[in-house]
């Protein structure tokens, strides 16, 4: 059986890095495995439209949620698919970004809680969290040679940290959640045991979900 496996955490924690590792690995091991993340690389892709419009266009936050929440809806269109095949769903971010983004850090979880749709997004079956001080993530960011996004420019990096403790406290308290503050390796290798365990064992009971106060 298929699992749906998301990868959270602060820009700068190797999300993307482990997660595209990850895959590798297991189809090596013959643990059929896709990467996703919102919103896709696929040409004519409308989640990237959408998402374009959201990052560079003057809107108000409840139009960037509301942006944010379509897009995801058609990556869990592609979860699905995978699933359906049988083929395991490692996601670069899920819904747990959007309650940061969207909604702590723009004081709109109240308008999150309202929406009832939101509680018809596929749950992850596991779900982990990388996370690193604010000090390292900046230095990793900063190295980069790539611009910084609009949330990287406009929030300070201890805000992001912050807002991703208080979802993780308040509504996913049993996702696992790994240092990457330590040599890459030993982080990857930290991930993938724990996810090759779980889907291994077959365990998809509410423990390894998120929490049920959770609006997903």
């Amino acid at each position: 059986m298929s699992s749906f496996i998301v990868i959270e955490g602060p820009n700068g924690t190797g999300k993307t890095t482990h997660s595209k590792r990850l895959v590798d690995e297991l189809n090596y091991k013959n643990i059929p495995a896709k990467y996703l993340f919102d919103p896709g690389v696929e040409k004519d892709n409308p989640a990237m439209t959408i998402r374009e419009i959201a990052r560079q266009a003057q809107v108000s936050t409840k139009t960037e949620l509301l942006l944010f929440l379509c897009s995801r809806s058609l990556l869990e269109d592609k979860i699905k698919e995978c699933l359906d095949k049988g083929v395991n769903v490692i996601c670069d971010r899920y819904i747990f970004s959007t309650l940061v983004f969207q909604g702590i850090l723009k004081n709109r979880e109240e308008l999150i809680s309202k929406l009832e749709f939101i509680t018809e997004f596929i749950k992850p079956d596991f779900q982990i969290m990388l996370q690193a001080p604010a000090e390292i993530l900046d230095d990793r960011i900063n190295s980069r040679n790539k611009e910084k996004s609009k949330f990287e420019r406009q929030l300070s990096t201890q805000d992001i940290v912050n807002a991703y403790n208080v979802v993780l406290e308040k509504y996913y308290p049993n996702t696992k959640v790994i240092e990457s503050n330590r040599n890459i390796d030993i982080v990857f290798y930290d991930i993938y045991y724990n996810i090759l365990n779980f889907i291994k064992s077959g365990d998809k009971n509410e423990n390894n979900k998120s929490s049920k106060r959770c609006f997903v």
